[in-house]
């Protein structure tokens, strides 16, 4: 249907609907009222009938009220004693109890009555409250006085005089009398007080208190070893005593009834008892565990038990043999597993912390051969560790805590002496990790030779190392048996490795201080102000403002070393900001260093432009968190998560005021980094022998060195040309030589030092040993060639010194594979300088590089013997050599090591005006012990230019000298 609305329609009225709408355009509505006229009628009469109901439940609720609140009327109440009680509404019954029958009657069961009887009201006198009293062999009548009962007890029969005695186990009874034999009988304090016989009538029986057994017949007991104290009053204390011999040293016996147990000796109370409780008729003497060393961190240490061969395994790219040492010089079993079968050691997490806090279990591990002879040809050896899983399956060359390779190779010449060679790292533990040992070599078809413990140490050393404790016996005792020190710092990268509530912990009232006047100390906090500003800490918090007269722009920071940023590169660090900043907005920066190590400036900023702050030269933002100013005067908290660059040198983290302005207040209550997954990270120094520490202060010696200097790597590609390589910063000794940076310069370099040319000093003659480790990243191997050249004074390039020449191969995939350039000799001038060159067969086509200070890309060894002043022309000054039939000035030594021979031809051309002589030839024993061969003979032949020599025997390792003089 359709309504439509009248727009005459002025009044209506809201009650009625039908008003609402015109009747006459609605179809149907006449009928529609009908309907609803007769609804509303029945709804009436509805209503009529519900408003009836209504009262009459209200009168009948008034009705009820009434009836509530009507008084009952009580009863009366009386007794026999005339004791009467009117309007009693309610009875209790004392003695009694009541029982309903679940209907309307309830029953009254009275209790039967207590008597109270006693023996008398004096102290000490018995009473009792009891239902019945029984007179055994009484009389008993009763009569009725009046309204109470009376009893009469009488006594009957013929009465008992006599009394019951029991005397071992037998019980006589009614007698009339007892008689004691041999007691003394007296009255003490009014009481009968009988003393037995003497010891010396009559016998006892002696019963233990369990009744398990007794001996009888006992006239007299002996306790020779206590001690009887009278108490008084017939009681007699007595102490046991206990005999004390010593077994071995004297005859001396003790007794006594108390033991003062001494250090390390401790008593324990025994518990034998089922239950487990102590025992109080027993002790346990025992050693104090105190006393004993407390239990170290696992370690492990064994070596060879007897010479091992390596065979040739040239083009097999892996060997599946591995080492394993029989002489176990310490071991901890229980954490450090060994499976000699498979010849694997196992390593795992067992302090029971919680690896997400602690980053799991560290292990130093050392692994090192020492090998015999010399190469039989051009070749590399390599050792390293290799990685199995819990399920023993190989996962490669084991890594350590930093992530490099525990691996270590060396290239040798034919002919070139073996050495030793070590692996040293930091490995970490969670679960169960697996490894063995391993030593590969490209040597064809001969073998090298792997001594036991009598000639050189090859063995393995595993040390756990803790927060309480990095060290321990196997450590100890491997550096002792290898000559050489390890040396290495560990740093915990977990929670709070910034935290600035130390700065606020005592009160110190904001004082004015002068613009730049804050600095950076040697941990890495520093304050830094553009401007003049107020500095102090109040209420536990650090306040930092303007002076009320000039704005305020300053910086708090913490900037880490170089060597821990390394170890956190690719980490992430939650930062948590607690402040109060009524009046300005604030940044929490965190900042990465790009120039050299540990070089930054610490100021970080020294200008703004706008807004914007004007960072030092290779500082740079990576990343920001914003505070915006809060007008409540209280703390509030910020946060955020930051990831440490991989490319950054150092990192720093950094509060700053968005802008500068005044008035500004900033009131840091905290500003706190933490690691977000915690570890400790190692610094493995490198391990110099102790005779090379021990030439630390000689005036001869000196050693130089190049390492990553802080960098995650330091690197000196190679090309196809001659060009620069770094002579290393000076190391130990004190040999007169110093660093000339103005020669040999290597462009676009980013060492902190260790280039340029060696500089002597003085005259003299100088012996040069150089250690190079060398990587190749192409897909073919590479050729370089290093020498070093003598520059003279005011030059900047000099003659190539040819006996320091080495031309090494470097193969495929060589990681810091060591090379060592020949070893020389050379008369130096005062002023002149030692540089060092190389060149390459192609671009890029191998590079000189170091990752960690435990393995520098060069290491060299410098004798320097100075001349003295003004005798260096005439070293044969004061000897009379007037008897002599030729004096030559010029004289020359050289030599030549060989293997396996008896004898040996060596070509050379002597000039008509040189002498050669043979001035020996020794030979290396097994016990490393050198003597001369057995029987030396040699013979030149000037027409084949050839030198032969004999020895009288077979020499497995050995050496010719020869004498040159012109």
């Amino acid at each position: 249907m359709s309504i439509k609305i009248p727009s005459n329609i002025e009044k209506l009225d809201p009650t009625d609907p039908y008003h609402l709408v015109d009747g006459k355009d609605v179809a149907g509505f006449s009928e529609l009222k009908t309907q609803a006229d007769a609804t509303a009628s029945t709804v009436a009469t509805h209503t009529a009938s519900i408003q009836q109901m209504d009262a009459d439940i209200k009168a009948t609720v008034q009705t009820l009220e009434s009836d509530i609140h009507q008084k009952i009327e009580g009863i009366h109440v009386e007794d026999i004693h005339n004791n009467a009680y009117g309007d009693i509404n309610s009875l209790h019954y004392t003695n009694a109890t009541l029982t309903y029958d679940g209907q309307q009657q309830v029953s009254v069961h009275f209790d039967k009555p207590l008597i109270n009887v006693s023996n008398g009201q004096s102290i000490g006198s018995i009473s009792a409250n009891v239902e019945d009293l029984e007179f055994p062999g009484a009389i008993i009548t009763t009569r009725n006085d009046g309204k109470i009962g009376v009893v009469t007890i009488q006594s009957g029969g013929t009465p008992s005089t006599g009394i019951n005695v029991t005397a071992d186990g037998q019980t006589y009874t009614n007698q009339s009398s007892l008689e004691l034999t041999g007691f003394t009988a007296q009255v003490v304090n009014n009481k009968l007080v009988l003393t037995p016989p003497s010891s010396s009538g009559g016998t006892y029986n002696l019963v233990l208190d369990d009744g398990s057994s007794s001996i009888g017949g006992i006239t007299k007991i002996e306790v020779p070893t206590s001690k009887l104290v009278d108490k008084t009053g017939g009681v007699v204390e007595l102490t046991p005593r206990v005999s004390f011999q010593n077994v071995a040293g004297g005859n001396d016996t003790v007794s006594a009834h108390t033991v003062n147990v001494m250090a390390p000796l401790k008593v324990e109370a025994s518990k034998n008892n089922p239950a487990g409780t102590p025992d109080p008729d027993q002790v346990t003497l025992i050693i104090d565990p105190a006393a004993y060393e407390r239990q170290h961190t696992a370690s492990y240490l064994a070596y060879l038990a007897d010479e091992t061969n390596i065979v040739g395994k040239k083009g097999i790219t892996k060997h599946a043999g591995a080492l394993w040492f029989e002489d176990i010089v310490f071991s901890s079993p229980i954490y450090i597993q060994l499976d000699r079968n498979k010849k694997l050691i196992g390593i795992q997490e067992y302090d029971g912390l919680d690896p997400n806090v602690t980053g799991g279990q560290d292990y130093l591990i050392a692994f090192r051969v020492n090998m015999k002879g010399v190469a039989p040809e051009d070749g590399v050896v390599k050792i390293y560790l290799n990685e199995y899983d819990e399920l023993e399956q190989d996962a490669g060359i084991l890594s350590n805590s930093n992530g490099q390779p525990m691996a270590v190779e060396r290239s040798y010449k034919a002919g070139e002496k073996l050495s030793s060679l070590v692996v040293i790292g930091v490995v970490k533990a969670t679960a169960l990790k697996y490894f063995s040992c391993n030593v590969e070599d490209t040597f064809n078809d001969a073998y090298i030779t792997l001594t036991d413990s009598t000639e050189g140490v090859t063995g393995l050393m595993v040390q756990a190392i803790t927060v309480g404790e990095k060290t321990g016996p196997a450590l100890l005792q491997f550096e002792a048996d290898t000559n050489q020190d390890i040396s290495f710092s560990s740093h915990y990268l977990g929670s709070e490795r910034v935290d600035f509530a130390w700065l606020v912990r005592s009160n110190e009232a904001p004082v004015n201080i002068a613009a730049g006047i804050g600095l950076t100390m040697s941990d890495g906090y520093g304050f830094y102000n553009l401007t003049p500003v107020k500095f102090g800490a109040i209420n536990d918090r650090l306040q930092i403002s303007d002076n009320g007269t000039d704005i305020a722009d300053f910086n708090l920071h913490r900037i880490f070393n170089a060597e821990e940023t390394q170890m956190m590169r690719g980490r992430d660090v939650d930062v948590t900001v607690t402040l109060t900043n009524q009046d300005m907005g604030f940044r929490v920066a965190l900042l990465k260093w790009s120039g050299k190590p540990d070089t930054y400036s610490t100021e970080i900023y020294k200008t703004r432009t706008n807004d914007n702050i004007d960072l030092q030269a290779d500082w740079s933002i990576a990343g920001e968190l914003f505070i915006s100013e809060d007008a409540v005067q209280s703390d509030h908290v910020a946060t955020k998560r930051f990831t440490i660059p991989v490319d950054a040198i150092n990192y720093a983290i950094m509060i700053y005021p968005t802008t500068a302005q005044q008035p500004m207040t900033l009131l840091l209550k905290d500003l706190r980094l933490d690691v977000t997954d915690p570890f400790t990270g190692y610094v493995i120094n490198f391990a110099e022998m102790n005779r090379e520490k021990a030439l630390a202060f000689s005036e001869q010696h000196r050693t130089l060195y190049q390492d990553n200097q802080g960098y995650g790597a330091l690197r000196y590609t190679i090309n196809g040309n001659d060009q620069p390589m770094p002579i290393g910063e000076l190391g130990n000794g004190l040999a007169d030589v110093a660093i000339d940076t103005s020669i040999n310069v290597i462009a676009g370099t980013m060492a902190k030092g260790g280039e340029g040319g060696l500089e002597f000093k003085a005259d003299g003659k100088i012996t040069v040993t150089t250690a190079l480790r060398l990587w190749n990243e192409k897909s073919v191997g590479a050729a370089v060639m290093f020498w070093y050249e003598l520059v003279d004074a005011g030059q900047q390039r000099g003659t190539m010194i040819d006996a320091s020449k080495g031309t090494f191969a470097v193969h495929v995939g060589a990681q810091a594979t060591l090379f060592y350039m020949p070893t020389f000799s050379i008369g130096v001038t005062a002023g002149q300088r030692l540089i060092l060159r190389v060149t390459g067969d192609g671009p890029d086509c191998a590079f000189l590089q170091s990752v960690s200070p435990s393995a520098p890309m060069l290491y060299t060894t410098l004798t320097f013997d100075e001349f003295a002043s003004g005798n260096y022309d005439d070293p044969f000054s004061g000897i009379d050599l007037s008897h002599f039939t030729n004096v030559r000035y010029g004289f020359a030594t050289a030599d030549i090591d060989f293997t396996n021979k008896a004898s040996m031809t060596i070509p050379i051309d002597i000039p008509d005006d040189v002498d050669l002589v043979i001035l020996g030839a020794i030979k290396e024993n097994a016990d490393l012990s050198v003597e001369s061969v057995a029987k030396l003979g040699w013979r030149y032949s000037n027409t084949t230019k050839t030198l032969s020599v004999s020895f009288g025997e077979t020499v497995p390792v050995g050496r010719i000298i020869l004498g040159i003089s012109a």
